[in-house]
């Protein structure tokens, strides 16, 4: 297993729902799928499985063993199996369908929506949007730092007096007595020593 899905990512009962819509929508070979907003009603009906949502239903899960439990709950859910099986009758009984997506006609009721696959895409899919909360942190953090070594000497002293300021507001970072902050920053003169 990878290690992106060894952690804990918040969901909101509307992450969950848009992931199943996207991936129904993704996957079938109609337009639209059948019975689409009955399926989703249904799903966030189920989702009290997952665990407690707070009061403003978010969760959060851990992403290993995340896809056997969306998956069980997709089977549960008569209209979401329904998609799991081709509309064509010829097609239904057999235990192998091929089908293949370079072909240069292949009807549409031959087909048929793998549920597993969209339960394991609705995982993936909240695996990536963690990713991506991680890239963005870490592009900030990195692009302020380079931001500020472009800055001329006084630009960025008043910078820095600035985030100062506001860290001591906020009471994330305490003035050092000195009137001179530990990394040479002057004093701005909150008073905190005083």
């Amino acid at each position: 297993m990878h290690d992106r899905f060894k952690r804990k990512v918040w969901v909101t009962k509307n992450d969950l729902t848009g992931a199943l819509a996207k991936w129904l929508v993704i996957q079938s070979p109609y337009t639209v799928p059948d019975n689409l907003p009955s399926c989703l009603e249904k799903f966030e009906g189920q989702l009290y499985r997952l665990g407690n949502f707070d009061r403003f239903d978010m969760l959060e899960l851990e992403l290993v063993g995340l896809t056997q439990k969306v998956y069980s709950i997709l089977q549960t859910i008569t209209d979401i199996n329904s998609l799991n099986i081709p509309k064509n009758p010829a097609k239904r009984d057999r235990d192998i369908i091929f089908i293949s997506r370079y072909s240069k006609f292949f009807p549409s009721d031959d087909d048929f929506i793998d549920i597993l696959a969209v339960a394991q895409n609705i995982i993936c899919e909240l695996a990536d949007r963690a990713d991506a909360t991680e890239w963005c942190d870490h592009c900030r953090k990195h692009w302020s730092e380079k931001l500020l070594d472009m800055c001329s000497p006084k630009l960025k002293s008043v910078l820095l007096e600035v985030k100062y300021y506001i860290l001591c507001k906020t009471g994330r970072a305490r003035c050092s007595n000195y009137g001179i902050f530990p990394n040479g920053v002057k004093c701005f003169g909150c008073g905190d020593c005083k």
